[in-house]
């Protein structure tokens, strides 16, 4: 009997005891955003977070697309998509576009602008129907991709800012 006591004596001491209503849950449990998908377009927009820590996706073939100085679309080539990601004052893109033109006509084109926006060119492989050449200047950034798809030659290009785990730059 003595063991049933304390419990009995814990359950009478808390009668009297004020109940503390649970917290209330945060309002917002997942981070702030939105995400708006076109279905006649197939655009979409992203958001994560707020303020100057947001980071924004703007996705589609309608998009429009923001080079860096030096960098333009292939000439006639018609952009199938655009993938924007912009935050902390940055902005990388990735552009598929597709042309008639043919693949070693593409990739010294772009081989060229990398060469004058003063990229060093770290890939260049050219093989059966297909062609990789990537770079790292100071600042920017950037890779291109192209195979023949048919009668059409599609190039992938991937541009912005040097990252952080990018090797580093060359001296100039």
């Amino acid at each position: 009997m003595r063991a049933a006591i304390p419990p009995l004596l814990l359950t009478l001491a808390c009668l009297g005891c004020e109940r503390a209503e649970p917290e209330a849950p945060d309002e917002q449990t997942e981070p702030p955003g939105s995400y708006v998908a076109d279905p006649e377009s197939g655009t979409i927009h992203a958001r994560i977070g707020e303020g100057e820590s947001a980071v924004q996706l703007r996705s589609g073939s309608e998009e429009p697309v923001s080079l860096p100085p030096g960098f333009t679309l292939f000439p006639g080539a018609r952009v199938v998509q655009n993938n924007t990601v912009e935050g902390a004052g940055a902005v990388r893109s990735l552009i598929v576009q597709t042309s008639p033109q043919p693949l070693a006509e593409v990739m010294l084109f772009y081989r060229q602008q990398a060469s004058a926006a003063g990229i060093a060119t770290t890939l260049d492989i050219m093989g059966d129907g297909q062609a990789s050449l990537g770079g790292v200047g100071r600042s920017l950034e950037f890779a291109v991709s192209a195979r023949r798809v048919g009668y059409a030659t599609r190039i992938e290009l991937s541009i912005g800012p040097t990252s952080q785990l990018a090797s580093s730059p060359p001296e100039d």
